[in-house]
């Protein structure tokens, strides 16, 4: 999913490249819950989310099968 989004191929996602990436993969939310989910991803607030950043994000955690998407879900 992060190199199909990764629109210039930097290995990095700017909030643009995110934000029409999320939405395209049907997550649709007002302008706020995507800005929210960004912050979560980019975790050395660089302003990109690197690979790293991206994977770690979204990997299962602790053994629960709650990932940074279903936390989303709810708000």
């Amino acid at each position: 999913m992060f190199r199909r989004i990764d629109d210039d191929r930097s290995k990095q996602l700017s909030y643009e490249e995110f934000r029409k990436g999320i939405h395209d993969t049907g997550l649709v939310m007002e302008e706020e819950g995507y800005r929210q989910m960004f912050a979560m991803f980019d975790k050395d607030g660089s302003g990109q989310v690197s690979i790293d950043e991206f994977l770690y994000s979204v990997r299962v955690s602790g053994g629960s099968k709650e990932n940074v998407f279903c936390r989303l879900s709810i708000m």
